[in-house]
């Protein structure tokens, strides 16, 4: 699952939205939100590559790590579904 991620205008805005949104959510939470779009799967939409990229960037905050990459600030891909927050 990969997607090439092309800056748009008024990502910037969208991004932050996601990230507002998703920040105060329990660790629990932040993990049922990835798993679910390992469930979906990289579906090709802009905005799913925006909150994935928010998602990211929660779990480097919180857990010096993410199960998102970001290959080359273009390629986002997911690593898999994650019953735990460290495991690979």
């Amino acid at each position: 699952m990969k997607y090439v991620f092309v800056s748009r205008k008024g990502d910037q805005e969208t991004f932050k939205t996601f990230y507002r949104d998703l920040i105060n959510l329990s660790n629990k939470s932040i993990l049922e939100q990835y798993n679910r779009e390992v469930n979906i799967g990289i579906v090709g939409v802009h905005a799913q590559a925006l909150k994935l990229l928010a998602l990211r960037k929660i779990f480097l905050e919180r857990f010096g790590e993410s199960p998102i990459n970001f290959e080359d600030n273009m390629v986002i891909s997911l690593s898999g579904r994650r019953t735990s927050f460290l495991t690979k």
